[in-house]
């Protein structure tokens, strides 16, 4: 099977090379429309990539601080009676 792909292979390189010539990218015209479409293709996918994964970190981040501060509240509720209020204040549930 790899020699009928191999021979398949060369026979259209050698009976039909225009199909088989490489793109302007590779072939060496850096100011072909092409060349340019692609570099800009790639900065676009990065852009993207990069945006989602400083998504993931930022969420992250966000759970990490959130898990501290709550675990902390917790062992401080133990200490004194309240509940932590949304500005980081402790609201008291009875008169100090």
């Amino acid at each position: 099977m790899r020699r009928v792909c191999i021979g398949a292979a060369a026979a259209i390189g050698v009976l039909l090379p225009d199909m088989v010539r490489a793109c302007a990218v590779c072939y060496g015209d850096p100011e072909s429309d092409m060349a340019k479409g692609a570099a800009a293709g790639v900065l676009v996918l990065m852009g993207i990539v990069v945006s989602v994964l400083g998504g993931i970190v930022g969420v992250t981040i966000f759970w990490v601080r959130r898990a501290r501060r709550y675990g902390n509240a917790r062992i401080d509720s133990r200490r004194r009676p309240g509940m932590l209020g949304m500005n980081g204040r402790w609201l008291a549930t009875d008169a100090e």
